[in-house]
């Protein structure tokens, strides 16, 4: 018996001795550390074809300027002189808070001498435009088409027959169809305003067919731009009409 216990304890013996010796040859590979940090995730811009027409129009309100969006629509930038709202359409001008609307006109210089020579004149108790008269109407609307930076303000005078009342609604009508005119000839009607003096306003006196014939008229002031015109009187938009 202690024999066979002999034999059996050294093949044990070898066999743990090679075991040993090929785990030492193919040696288990180690773990990598998983990283203590997490990676930072960029927050992406805006892209596409709109990303430039976005930005130009958030700096056109951070400047104060208009802005007109993809759409059609319009910021509420203050700055109403300079050429962003010359531009506009009738529909974006009345598109504008009430507010920007009397700022596109309040101070700006006005000339009255510029397009005296341009009065329209007309008949007793009517406030059509006579077809003599369409020559001026046309001058006045070449030379507002050729200064964009300017606006109109057409004045209706009567003569001194009829009530005050009749007379302040009859200067009215015959401004506005004057500024009816000036559109027909291709001038945007936001930059053309009416104001009626009535027969308060006489350009002579007298109370012959002469003199009432010389005061029945529609007047062209030019509204100069805010730069300019030093010296001359400034507009109150208190008292011109708004459509």
């Amino acid at each position: 018996m202690k024999n066979l216990f002999k034999p059996l304890s050294v093949l044990g013996l070898i066999l743990a001795v090679s075991l040993m010796t090929s785990g030492c040859k193919n040696p288990k590979p180690g773990l990598t550390d998983i990283p203590s940090t997490s990676p930072r995730i960029k927050q992406a811009g805006p892209t596409g074809p709109n990303q430039g027409a976005n930005n130009g129009a958030r700096n056109a309100n951070n400047g104060g300027g208009i802005g007109i969006g993809n759409d059609g629509g319009i910021g509420s930038g203050s700055n109403l002189s300079g050429n962003g709202i010359d531009d506009l359409t009738d529909d974006q001008f009345n598109n504008l808070s009430a507010d920007a609307q009397r700022e596109y006109f309040e101070g700006r210089p006005m000339d009255r001498e510029a397009l005296k020579a341009y009065t329209v004149y007309f008949d007793f108790d009517s406030s059509s435009v006579r077809p003599t008269d369409m020559a001026n109407v046309q001058s006045v609307a070449s030379y507002l088409s050729s200064h964009a930076d300017c606006a109109l303000l057409i004045e209706g005078h009567c003569d001194e027959r009829g009530t005050d009342e009749y007379n302040q609604a009859l200067g009215e009508r015959r401004a506005q169809s004057v500024k009816e005119a000036i559109a027909n000839a291709g001038i945007a009607s936001h930059r053309v305003r009416t104001l009626s003096y009535g027969e308060s306003k006489p350009a002579v006196d007298g109370t012959t067919a002469e003199a009432y014939a010389k005061n029945r008229r529609g007047e062209f002031v030019l509204l100069l731009p805010k730069t300019e015109g030093a010296g001359t009187e400034a507009a109150d938009v208190s008292d011109i009409v708004s459509e």
